[in-house]
């Protein structure tokens, strides 16, 4: 079963125990015996699938070293030349990817609302006719292209996130 953004989890079937050493030295999450497969299998599966759970953010190389940055962090990115700028709460990081290529691996809660900008929807405060009001009263600009989407997708997001609550 493969999600993205997360670890591999390896089942090992096999007919006896004489592997059994060697597979968990190479970081087997469960070892089944084929003669007990109908049994365990399902409940191994069902095991891997409770563990692993997507983690929602992005792997980037950040001044040379690789870094993980949660979603929830990111309050809205900015292109800037060949790079991109991610502002965070105090903070920020720049990196050098394209604005498709960060849009591809961000999630729902992202919008880009303009060529150079792509927002988190988590930390909206209100769509004023030009910008988008982040709750830290940070401003960031919508274009006009781009303006006609943006309450039918924000007001899509609210209805999902609402369900899921």
């Amino acid at each position: 079963h493969w999600l993205k953004n997360t670890s591999a989890r390896v089942i090992c079937v096999a007919n006896g125990t004489s592997f059994l050493k060697d597979a968990f030295r190479i970081g087997v999450f469960r070892y089944v015996l084929r003669e007990d497969i109908e049994m365990d299998l399902p409940e191994a599966i069902g095991e891997v699938l409770q563990e692993i759970k997507p983690v929602r953010g992005l792997r980037l190389t950040i001044n040379g070293e690789a870094k993980w940055v949660p979603f929830e962090d990111i309050y809205y990115i900015e292109a800037f030349g060949d790079e991109a700028i991610i502002y965070k709460k105090d903070t920020y990081s720049t990196v050098r990817k394209t604005m498709n290529y960060l849009l591809e691996q961000l999630g729902d809660a992202f919008y880009r609302c303009h060529k150079s900008y792509i927002v988190n929807f988590d930390y909206l405060q209100r769509i004023d006719t030009d910008s988008i009001i982040l709750k830290d009263a940070r401003s960031v600009p919508v274009s006009v292209r781009r303006r006609g989407g943006l309450l039918k997708i924000y007001n899509h997001y609210e209805e999902s996130v609402e369900k899921n609550r």
